[in-house]
C-alpha cells in the first residue's frame, strides 16, 4: 500500500523537466494528467472485487490504510475530488509543472504522509511546506480547497485558483486520462523530434546487400511515405488524449485513444472520412468467430494517389523479379500479361474511393476457417483475368490447371472458383484436412477469398448475413477477438506447457460467462476527429479478475476485509 501511494503521488508531483521556470509569457498547457480520485479508484477496486469472487476487497484495503496510518486514513484529503497534473509550456520553450490535490486541510495530509513514511524532514515556512523525499525536494502550500505541488516555490502561485478546468472533462470520463495538446508543444520541440526521427529514416534506407534496385525504391518509398504522414500528424494535431475507464454499470472496462486534429488542416478531412456507414459485408461479424473485422469509410484524393502510387511500386519490384524465378520467356510474358491485368483491376477500384470490407477467423480444435471479403469495381474483368489464367495453365502446367475449377458453385449473385490442393504444411492438416480448398467469390462489386476446412459453407452464410445486415448503419471501424476460441484453440494445439497452461486456465474460467468474453476495438468519429476504443467485455474481466485474485500472494484479501491467516 505504500509504495502504491508513493507511486501515485510521484505520478502526480514528479515533472521530469529539467528546464523548470518561472513563465514570463503565456503558458499553454501540453501535457496534462487527470485521476478520477479516490472513491472512484475505491469503486473500481470493489467491481474487480466482486467479478473476482472477493465484493469486500475494497473494505480490506481500508482496514490496510487505517492501520498502516495509525488510524488516521487519508484524512486531510477530499476523496470526492479529482486529482491532476499539468506541464505548461510557451513559444519561447520556457515551461513549468506542478500537481494538485483536493483537500479538506494540508496539514493533516502531510500528517498522514508521515504516518506513512512517504517522507523525511517536513519543514513549514509561510504556509509553504518543504518536503524531503530522499533526493527530492517538493514544495507544497494549501491554495483554496486544493494543495499545491510543485519543485519550486515559485510555481505555487502560478496555479489557478481552480486547477480542475485544466482537466476539462476526463475526470467525468476517465478514472485515469493523460491529454497531449501537440498544437501547444513549443515548435523547437517538435523540430527537433523530427530531426531525430529523420536521422532513423535515413540510417534505415541505406541500401541492403541483397536488395536490387526495385525492392531498393519500393521499401524506401514506403519508409518515406510513413515517415511524411508521421510529419503530418505532428504538424497539424491538436490533441491526443488516452484515457482509461471501468464501467461499474456494465462491469466493463476500455482505454479510449482520441485524435483531434486542428481545424483547417488536410488531417482534418482525412478525419471526416472516418464516419457510419451501410456496409456490404457486416456478415463478417460472427459471434462464434476468434476473429471478426468489418470497416466502412471513403478514401481521400491524396489517399488515393498515395495507394495507386504504392501499387505502381509494387508492380513495378514484381515485374522485375520474374526474371530472377527460372521462367522461360513465355512464361514471363505470359506472367506480366496477368500482373499487368490485375494492376488494371486494383486501379479501378482505388478509383472509386470506396473502403468497405470484413474478416473472420473461425478457430476449432477439428477446424479452420479464414474468409474475407471487399468492394471493388468491375469484378467481371477479374474472373476474366482468371479464366485467361487457368487456360494458360492448361498449356504450361496442366496439373496445377486440374486444381482448379472455375464456376463451381454460385450463392446470391457470387460466382465461386476453387482451388483444391495438397494442404502445404503437415502442421495445417488436422485443422483444414489434407487437401485445403481455396475458393474465390466473384460479384461485379464484390470480392471474397474463403479457405479452410468449411470454406464454402462459411462463405455462404457470410453473404446471408451480410444481405440481410446491408441497411444497418456500421461504425468506420470494428474488430472484436473471442478469448475463449482462441484460449481453448491455443491449449488444445500449443505444446509448451507454460503457454498450454495459462490458456487452459483461461478457458475455464471463460467457459460460463454466457459469450461476454470479448475484446472489442472500435473506432467512432468526433468533432475534428477520431476515438478508438479498446474494451474488455464483462465475462473477459471477471476471469481475468477471478485468476488474478487466485494468483495474488496469499491468495489475496480474502472475504470479509481481514487479513489472510498467516502460514
Amino acid at each position: 500500500m505504500r509504495k502504491m501511494l508513493l507511486s501515485i503521488l510521484a505520478v502526480v508531483v514528479l515533472p521530469g523537466f529539467a528546464n523548470l521556470s518561472v513563465a514570463q509569457s503565456e503558458m499553454k498547457p501540453v501535457v496534462t494528467v487527470s485521476f478520477s480520485g479516490y472513491d472512484e479508484l475505491k469503486t473500481n477496486i470493489d467491481v474487480f472485487g466482486r467479478l473476482g469472487g472477493n465484493p469486500d476487497v475494497g473494505k480490506g484495503l481500508e482496514f490496510m490504510l487505517q492501520m498502516m496510518t495509525q488510524g488516521k486514513g487519508l484524512a486531510g484529503l477530499d476523496k470526492t475530488r479529482p486529482w491532476g497534473a499539468v506541464y505548461l509550456a510557451d513559444d519561447q520553450g520556457k515551461s513549468v509543472f506542478y500537481g494538485f490535490l483536493p483537500v479538506t486541510e494540508l496539514k493533516q495530509l502531510v500528517e498522514t504522509g508521515q504516518a506513512l513514511q512517504l517522507a523525511g524532514n517536513i519543514k513549514l515556512d509561510n504556509g509553504v511546506y518543504e518536503i524531503q523525499g530522499g533526493a527530492m525536494t517538493l514544495y507544497a502550500r494549501q491554495k483554496g480547497n486544493w494543495a499545491i505541488i510543485g519543485q519550486a516555490k515559485e510555481i505555487l502561485d502560478q496555479a489557478p485558483a481552480d486547477p480542475l478546468k485544466l482537466l476539462g472533462d476526463m475526470p467525468k470520463n476517465y478514472d485515469l486520462a493523460v491529454r497531449v495538446s501537440v498544437k501547444n508543444a513549443p515548435k523547437e520541440y517538435r523540430e527537433q523530434f523530427l530531426a531525430q526521427l529523420r536521422v532513423g529514416v535515413e540510417l534505415s534506407n541505406m541500401r541492403r546487400p541483397d536488395e536490387n534496385d526495385e525492392q531498393y525504391e519500393l521499401r524506401v518509398g514506403a519508409t518515406e511515405q510513413g515517415f511524411q504522414q508521421l510529419a503530418t500528424m505532428i504538424n497539424e494535431l491538436e490533441d491526443v488524449m488516452l484515457g482509461w475507464n471501468v464501467d461499474p454499470s456494465t462491469s466493463t472496462t476500455y482505454v479510449d485513444l482520441e485524435l483531434t486534429a486542428q481545424s483547417g488542416t488536410k488531417l482534418v478531412d482525412q478525419f471526416a472520412t472516418m464516419k457510419p456507414g451501410k456496409s456490404k459485408f457486416a456478415g463478417f461479424l460472427m459471434p462464434k468467430a476468434a476473429l471478426t473485422a468489418n470497416w466502412i469509410g471513403t478514401m481521400t484524393d491524396a489517399d488515393v494517389t498515395r495507394a495507386k502510387s504504392n501499387l505502381a511500386s509494387l508492380h513495378k519490384s514484381l515485374i522485375a523479379n520474374l526474371g530472377d524465378q527460372g521462367l522461360s520467356k513465355d512464361e514471363i510474358k505470359l506472367a506480366s500479361k496477368l500482373l499487368d491485368d490485375i494492376k488494371d483491376f486494383l486501379v479501378k477500384t482505388i478509383e472509386t474511393k470506396e473502403s468497405d470490407g470484413g474478416l473472420a477467423l473461425l478457430l476449432d480444435t477439428e477446424a479452420a476457417t479464414l474468409v474475407a471479403g471487399g468492394a471493388v469495381a468491375e469484378g467481371g474483368k477479374l474472373e476474366k483475368v482468371i479464366e485467361q489464367l487457368v487456360a494458360d495453365l492448361k498449356d504450361t502446367d496442366p496439373d496445377a490447371a486440374k486444381m482448379i475449377k472455375l464456376g463451381a458453385d454460385a450463392h446470391r449473385g457470387v460466382r465461386f472458383h476453387t482451388l483444391s490442393m495438397p494442404t502445404p504444411e503437415p502442421e495445417l492438416e488436422p485443422f483444414v484436412g489434407d487437401v485445403l480448398e481455396v475458393i474465390v467469390g466473384i460479384a461485379d462489386d464484390r470480392l471474397y477469398l474463403a479457405a479452410g476446412r468449411d470454406a464454402a459453407k462459411t462463405l455462404k452464410s457470410v453473404i446471408d448475413q451480410s444481405k440481410a445486415a446491408e441497411g444497418k448503419e456500421a461504425p468506420p471501424a470494428q474488430i472484436s477477438f473471442s478469448a475463449r476460441t482462441i484460449a481453448r484453440f491455443v491449449a488444445e494445439v500449443a505444446e509448451d506447457e507454460q503457454i498450454k497452461a495459462p490458456a487452459s486456465a483461461l478457458a475455464s474460467a471463460l467457459a460460463n460467462v454466457g459469450g461476454k468474453d470479448h475484446v472489442l476495438i472500435t473506432a467512432k468519429p468526433i468533432d475534428r476527429g477520431v476515438r478508438v476504443r479498446l474494451e474488455l467485455e464483462e465475462g473477459l474481466l471477471e476471469a481475468l479478475a477471478t485468476m488474478g485474485q487466485k494468483m495474488a500472494p496469499m491468495g489475496g484479501i480474502p472475504p470479509g476485509g481481514g487479513f489472510p491467516p498467516q502460514q
